[in-house]
């Protein structure tokens, strides 16, 4: 995965002319949001340090001590994504389940402040002295403004499924309406104007004020997206198969996994595991749950009807 990720961000910083006799590079990844984005994001920021590059990673203060474990340079930024979600204003983001309306109204009242502190922390000129920008926020958010201030490659990222497809719907949309002529397709762009007219305005003053550059297109960038950068998925393909409508500059890698070369599992899992099936595995990260004890409830019966550990 690194290999081949390495191969085309060096492509692409060789095309830019004055450093062609430079290989090694500096990359920037921007990794602002919960542990389940952070956690990959380093993963990957590691492995790129591995192979003999400088990396800085922007997230949340509150993960500075993870960031300077791994030895890799941080831009911290005031945002802490876990208070956020477990806030009134995130409870209802998370419990608005599949209705894409209470969704719509929840982030409204969350990411106003949101997008002004984001363009406040990421107002340095330093983070121009990088040679790519990778960046995890959806609509390529601020990550591909500031690359096109510095003229430098960008690079769009996800751990999960955000890209347009006509196969499935996007996340937080109904899936019963899957079979309605357009649906997918259009929930995809819903979603994408969603979050990128809450930002709009504050990325556009940034824009002007902070980078001299012109405001940027009202409808995103989606379209030089989808053309013309390149996009990694740090997932699965045995997990969210390849959708046969997405481009050749949309790559799914595999997971972006953490090294821990110390860790030993302790006595008492060796011996569950010993003792039957392998057994499946629920994990919840960060996020808060609407109601905990009705989740449990819910694997609990798969589990048992399926005859499952």
């Amino acid at each position: 995965m690194a290999r081949t990720f390495l191969s085309g961000i060096t492509a692409a910083v060789l095309r830019r002319g004055n450093r062609s006799q430079r290989i090694t590079m500096h990359i920037t990844i921007m990794a602002l949001g919960s542990m389940g984005d952070v956690l990959p994001c380093l993963a990957l920021g590691v492995g790129l340090q591995t192979a003999g590059h400088g990396v800085r990673i922007i997230t949340s203060e509150n993960f500075r001590p993870l960031v300077e474990k791994e030895d890799l340079e941080l831009h911290a930024i005031q945002f802490d994504a876990v208070a956020l979600m477990n806030s009134r204003a995130g409870r209802q983001i998370a419990n608005a389940g599949r209705n894409p309306w209470r969704t719509a109204s929840s982030m409204h009242r969350t990411f106003g402040r949101l997008a002004a502190q984001y363009a406040n922390d990421l107002s340095s000129h330093t983070l121009l002295e990088t040679d790519a920008i990778l960046n995890q926020l959806p609509a390529s958010l601020y990550g591909i403004d500031i690359a096109e201030k510095a003229g430098i490659p960008y690079i769009a990222a996800a751990v999960i499924p955000l890209w347009r497809t006509k196969t499935s719907p996007m996340l937080a949309f109904p899936a019963w309406l899957s079979g309605v002529p357009g649906y997918n397709a259009l929930s995809h762009r819903f979603a994408e104007q969603l979050v990128w007219q809450y930002f709009r305005p504050v990325i556009n003053r940034w824009r002007r004020e902070v980078w001299g550059l012109p405001p940027a297109d009202f409808r995103g960038p989606f379209r030089r997206l989808y053309q013309e950068v390149p996009i990694l998925n740090g997932f699965s393909e045995l997990v969210v198969p390849r959708p046969p409508d997405w481009g050749t500059n949309i790559q799914t890698t595999g997971y972006w996994l953490a090294r821990e070369p110390d860790w030993s599992p302790p006595r008492r899992l060796v011996r569950f595991l010993d003792s039957g099936p392998s057994p499946v595995y629920f994990g919840f990260g960060s996020m808060p749950l609407s109601n905990p004890g009705r989740q449990v409830r819910i694997i609990s019966r798969a589990l048992k009807r399926l005859n499952l550990r």
